[in-house]
């Protein structure tokens, strides 16, 4: 697992602007809640990279535990956005799907989630 800051506030400095721009151009950030930016607590976007070869409920469900134990457990933390990011297909697996349709079967997985987007950075 690997937890980033988010983006900064929209109200911040035009280098908060370039940020979110250079952003958007290599992780999706059309699923980050940010209306949620501006509270004071820290914000993450939880990351789970893996085969995904296929994907299935449990990979889902352990982003839902990770954002309820961040956000309601330890209760310091909003989670703003998540992303599976599915591994290249030279990682070495033999059973490993092609990328593309990793791809797809990740997006298909997520399309009706509100909070978790796929990235192939």
């Amino acid at each position: 697992w690997l937890i980033m800051s988010a983006l900064p506030s929209s109200s911040s400095s035009s280098s908060s602007l370039s940020l979110t721009a250079r952003l958007d151009a290599c992780v999706p950030v059309d699923k980050l809640d940010r209306s949620r930016l501006d509270d004071g607590r820290p914000r993450v976007v939880l990351v789970s990279c893996g085969s995904f070869s296929p994907i299935t409920n449990m990979h889902l469900q352990i982003m839902e535990a990770a954002r309820d134990h961040l956000e309601t457990v330890q209760g310091k933390y909003h989670v703003i956005g998540g992303l599976l990011s599915p591994v290249h297909d030279a990682y070495g697996k033999r059973s490993l799907v092609p990328a593309k349709h990793r791809m797809s079967m990740c997006r298909l997985a997520t399309e009706s989630s509100d909070w978790i987007a796929v990235s192939g950075w």
